[in-house]
């Protein structure tokens, strides 16, 4: 999973807030919202600009301070997430 690439669907629309969540919509659903918060915003603000996933977790790993292991997990289980969710798409 790690070694794929995704984007962002695109009927999906998403905003940063001052406390550094995200909130993330998908227009066909417009009363369905999801709160990302701290890595998993990060990560999401990183899909947004096209980034691989390798990038992603790189760029992670530098900045947050946590076991390789842990991260892969929680990468893997956040982008299931949003790709049952119609949010994120594999390209």
């Amino acid at each position: 999973m790690i070694n794929q690439n995704y984007e962002v669907c695109e009927d999906v629309v998403s905003r940063d807030n001052q406390d550094g969540t995200v909130i993330v919509m998908k227009m066909d659903e417009g009363n369905t919202f999801f709160k990302l918060t701290n890595i998993s915003a990060d990560i999401w603000r990183e899909l947004t600009l096209k980034k691989d996933l390798n990038q992603i977790f790189s760029d992670v790993m530098e900045n947050y301070d946590v076991s390789e292991e842990v991260l892969r997990q929680d990468v893997e289980h956040l982008v299931k997430g949003l790709i049952e969710r119609r949010l994120l798409k594999e390209i």
